[in-house]
């Protein structure tokens, strides 16, 4: 929720040094913000579903013990 409002920030500011005087026209880097959203779902998507295959086997009543002692 952060990134992409900082990320077009720091983009346009970039575009601005870049530009320096002259008016060269900003557009928005669509196709570089859709990639990463992409990619940030499926990274995600494949981290929950490591750890709940993980939490699968494992027995919940051995790992209460263990937390407790």
């Amino acid at each position: 929720m952060f990134g992409i409002p900082l990320g077009l920030i720091g983009s346009y500011l970039l575009y601005r040094v870049a530009a320096g005087e002259r008016d060269l026209g900003y557009h928005l880097p669509w196709e570089a913000i859709l990639i990463s959203c992409f990619f940030v779902f499926v990274i995600v998507g494949l981290t929950m579903s490591y750890s709940l295959r993980t939490i699968g086997k494992q027995n919940i009543v051995e790992t209460i013990r263990d937390d407790n002692i």
